[in-house]
This record gives structure tokens, C-alpha cells and sequence, in this order.
């Protein structure tokens, strides 16, 4: 349906006013594909020095160096949903690119980058027995809801330890962390 509105008509929109509004939409629209934009590129970078850091640092180190000092101004932020969709494409990609994707490496690259958009992630370590040793898994909450995990698959670990939270609740259980598969928690 197309809408005809003759010049000084009561119904007749006021051009000043749409073109302000049409400007004022676009300059969001790009903020938002900028925003966008600087999430996808830094999350690549994260993605593609994690092998380098998990060789080097312990978790503990590695999640502090991770946390960024404050969130992004709201003006900057985006939503949940998008920060955790845009993340696991890039995961995807990097998958592709033969980087070897586990729950550690998302969980670090989804705990930095929600972080970063402001959201109170905690990032969980737990261990179950399997018949060659420990098996061990991570996962992401936030305000205590579980983000892109089964909490059927989650309720088989016993809970090690969380970060950021009890690394300054609970220093000593954190420091004497086991290595689990391979990878030390703390160094």
C-alpha cells in the first residue's frame, strides 16, 4: 500500500523530522555493525592466541588476563543473544581453519567477550571419573543460568572451582586445583 500525502495537509509528515529520525536510525545501524564488527575481530584474535596462552599460563592467569577492567560503554553494548551467537561463528570458523574447538576454548573466548558487553559471567571447572583417568569439562552461568550447555551433560561433574568469583572467595581450594585431561588449572 502506498501512502499519498499532498503538502500541508494535517497528515502530511514533516520531512525535516523523517529525515532526522531516518539519520538518527542509520548512525544506530552503523554503531551496531561496528560494534559487531569489533566483537567478530577481537574474538578471532582471542581464538587464535588461546593454544598460546593455555601452553604458557595457568587457567587462573589466563582468565584474569581475560576479564576485561570494565565493561563497554552501554552505547556499545550488545545483546546477550548476539554476543554469544557472533562468538560461536566465529568458533565455527576457526574449526575450519583446523583450530581445535573444545569446551575450554569456548568457554574462555564466551567469558571474555560477555564480559566485555557487561554481562556477570562466571566461568566453571568440574571433573567426573572415566575408566582412563579424570575427565574434565567447563562451563559458562550467568546470574546462575547455564549458557550454552545441557545442564544434563553438566550434572555428571563434581564442581572444582569457579572464576572470577571464588578465585576471591576461595584462594586456597583454587591453588591446589588437580590437572584435569592434560591441562593444569593453576600454576
Amino acid at each position: 500500500m502506498i501512502a499519498v500525502f499532498f503538502p500541508g495537509s494535517a497528515a502530511a509528515p514533516n520531512l525535516r523530522e523523517s529525515a532526522h529520525l531516518m539519520s538518527v536510525s542509520s548512525k544506530l545501524k552503523i554503531a551496531v555493525c561496528r560494534a559487531e564488527l569489533c566483537l567478530v575481530w577481537r574474538s578471532a584474535c582471542v581464538v587464535s592466541i588461546l593454544p598460546l596462552l593455555l601452553r604458557r599460563w595457568g587457567i587462573r592467569r589466563i582468565v584474569e588476563r581475560l576479564t576485561p577492567p570494565g565493561p563497554l560503554p552501554p552505547a556499545r553494548r550488545l545483546p546477550r543473544e548476539r554476543v554469544i551467537y557472533l562468538c560461536l561463528r566465529v568458533l565455527d570458523g576457526a574449526e575450519k581453519m583446523r583450530f581445535r574447538i573444545d569446551c575450554l576454548r569456548r568457554s574462555l573466548l564466551l567469558f571474555h567477550c560477555l564480559r566485555m558487553h557487561g554481562f556477570p559471567v562466571v566461568i566453571h571447572f568440574g571433573a567426573k571419573p572415566r575408566a582412563s583417568g579424570l575427565e574434565g569439562h567447563c562451563w559458562l552461568t550467568v546470574d546462575g543460568a547455564l549458557i550454552q550447555d545441557r545442564s544434563s551433560h553438566v550434572l555428571g561433574f563434581t564442581h572444582m572451582f569457579s572464576l572470577p568469583l571464588e578465585a576471591e572467595t576461595n584462594r586456597g581450594r583454587c591453588a591446589e586445583a588437580p590437572a584435569i585431561d592434560g591441562i593444569l588449572f593453576d600454576r
